[in-house]
């Protein structure tokens, strides 16, 4: 180690009062509501209130429940005045929220922005359904053109306000139906 390394290292100590940290260890008791967890360390012993987010009061940043009976990694932060989890062995779920976008993990499944849209659509079964429609699409207008062909030879000019509805119809765009950003 170079000494200017070493040096590096001397100032980040006094500057983090390195010596102020101690990190312990132990099994989830409680998982609470306020973002905390209590966690025996030994026997009877249980420390309460060990935090999940890094800043109280706040709702953005990653928050790491960890499962009830897991075992944790914590520290004592604020000068030994509070206690923050470090690592958990097994997680119940993974909270993320940056600026408006929310993403929310459970054993369950992945939640997107509280979900308000609804499931993701599994893109290749979508694209099958689209085109199954389009080829009846296709077929009903063929089949209506027909018939048209056949009531204008008995009544000419009958058709032309329906032939004129089926020409003014869409044919269904199948190109950008996939958020490649989002994959399942």
């Amino acid at each position: 180690m170079t000494k200017q390394t070493e040096q590096i290292r001397k100032l980040l100590r006094e500057i983090c009062e390195a010596d102020a940290h101690e990190v312990y260890q132990g099994i989830v008791d409680a998982v609470n509501t306020d973002g905390t967890v209590d966690v025996r360390v030994a026997g009877d012993v249980v420390v309460p209130g060990v935090r999940l987010r890094i800043v109280s009061g706040t709702d953005t940043g990653i928050v790491i429940t960890p499962k009830l009976g897991s075992a944790i990694v914590f520290a004592a932060i604020e000068r030994g005045q509070d206690y923050q989890m470090v690592h958990a062995s097994e997680i119940d779920r993974v909270y993320i929220r940056t600026g408006n976008t929310i993403m929310d993990i459970r054993q369950e499944g992945v939640i997107v922005n509280e979900g308000k849209l609804g499931g993701v659509a599994v893109i290749a079964q979508l694209k099958a359904q689209l085109n199954v429609l389009q080829a009846n699409n296709t077929l009903l207008r063929a089949a209506c053109s027909a018939m048209f062909t056949t009531l204008n030879a008995l009544a000419p000019g009958i058709s032309s306000a329906f032939e004129a509805a089926v020409a003014a119809t869409q044919p269904l765009n199948l190109t950008n139906l996939e958020n490649t950003k989002l994959k399942q």
